[in-house]
């Protein structure tokens, strides 16, 4: 048995203790956090932790559950939570990020926060060292079929932990190169896209990249935009004056397209309109069916229902 592996599971004691030993597992193996189930009496759950040399490697399988983090008394650290199974919804200073098998999302501890996850699911979560922790100012997805979202699979692939192979040793003299290697995954994914200003002719070529690759966050802004590209708010909308929408309808378009593409997927038939509009970036329900239809003359629903 590897001897920086630790392991609880709800198999370990009787059903009536179940959830009463879960609340205690999960503090000592993360922080104060409090759990909530709506079948207590029926729930079950597992955490393998793998302590290494830069970062903390756990993973959680468990039963559906609400975990939420009130206001930081223990010390704060940054975390990658990378979902396995199932769907989780992330929620923190008012951002919600939903993520898929494969996606993955950082958030910091340090602030309140609220996991649901509505069924079963199985989730790695990996504790990053103090060095990253200035660097994440909130919830930020890193989707699966992103560059960051293919080399985290890739990187994660060589620890057990991650595979499902717990009886299987990987090689010690790799963990030093994993650990690095995963730390400077996350800070590349917390970098601005290419889009300075010095490096192109043309600006759109850096608003365009900017805007698509911050899309499903919900704090895309003009604001935040035109700092990451080099120019002023101003300078911004008065580029847009020579495009046919405005940069929050320019935004609201592309949105609705992804959803229009995730509806007409039946990938993502697990998901309720609510998580497909909050997963681009639309978390007012209402105001996503008023301006999908608007768009696309049908309800999202009819997208979804008639594809075929």
């Amino acid at each position: 048995m590897n001897p920086r592996r630790l392991q609880w599971s709800t198999d370990d004691v009787g059903p009536a203790d179940r959830f009463a030993y879960w609340r205690e597992a999960i503090c000592d193996a993360f922080l104060d956090l409090r759990p909530e189930a709506e079948q207590p009496a029926h729930f079950e759950g597992s955490i393998t932790v793998e302590r290494r040399e830069l970062v903390e490697i756990a993973r959680i399988e468990s039963s559906a559950q609400l975990v939420r983090r009130r206001p930081a008394h223990d010390g704060g650290w940054c975390y990658l939570n990378v979902q396995r199974r199932g769907v989780g919804r992330t929620t923190q200073a008012g951002v919600d990020v939903v993520t898929h098998p494969g996606d993955a999302v950082l958030v910091r501890t340090d602030r309140p926060f609220e996991f649901r996850f509505d069924d079963a699911f199985c989730q790695l979560s990996i504790r990053l060292p103090a060095s990253v922790d200035r660097l994440v100012t909130g919830p930020l997805l890193v989707p699966a079929r992103s560059s960051h979202g293919g080399a985290l699979s890739a990187l994660l692939g060589l620890t057990a932990v991650a595979t499902d192979e717990l009886t299987y040793e990987a090689d010690p003299s790799l963990d030093p190169w994993l650990d690095r290697a995963l730390v400077e995954l996350v800070r590349s994914a917390l970098r601005p896209p290419p889009t300075d200003r010095r490096r192109w002719t043309d600006p759109w070529t850096a608003i365009d990249a900017d805007i698509e690759h911050h899309l499903r966050s919900a704090t895309l802004t003009p604001s935040a935009t035109a700092r990451r590209v080099g120019m002023s708010v101003r300078s911004l909308h008065h580029a847009f004056e020579s495009r046919p929408r405005t940069f929050a309808r320019e935004v609201r378009h592309r949105r609705l397209q992804l959803a229009r593409r995730m509806l007409l997927d039946p990938r993502y038939d697990q998901l309720r309109l609510r998580d497909v509009a909050a997963d681009v970036g639309l978390l007012d329900l209402q105001h996503f069916q008023r301006a999908y239809r608007q768009t696309f003359g049908e309800t999202p629903g009819t997208t979804r229902r008639d594809r075929d």
